[in-house]
């Protein structure tokens, strides 16, 4: 949901980084997050970082607040539970 508004609410072709998400997001917290959303339990490893993958991360919705009055009200477990959802209907409607 945050990267399809940030595209349509963009800033002089930039588009402005939106979430809520106060603080550290690691794997760890979108993986608890996911499985208390759905009720359910991931069976995961954390193993070493690939080549090419990033060693952190950094976005602030602060500029799409103050320019465009945008702020998330839905939190990580809310994206989770609905994109969960989302995939579960798709698949109990034939699409693979």
């Amino acid at each position: 949901v945050a990267f399809c508004i940030s595209n349509i609410l963009k800033i002089d072709d930039k588009v402005p980084a939106v979430g809520g998400f106060v603080g550290p997001n690691p794997v760890t917290r979108a993986i608890s997050s996911f499985e208390k959303a759905n009720n359910l339990e991931l069976n995961y490893k954390i193993v070493e970082r690939r080549p090419g993958d990033i060693a952190v991360c950094y976005a602030d919705a602060t500029k799409a607040q103050n320019e465009l009055g945008w702020k998330a009200e839905l939190t990580l477990e809310d994206m989770c539970r609905d994109s969960y959802m989302f995939t579960k209907s798709l698949k109990n409607n034939g699409v693979k």
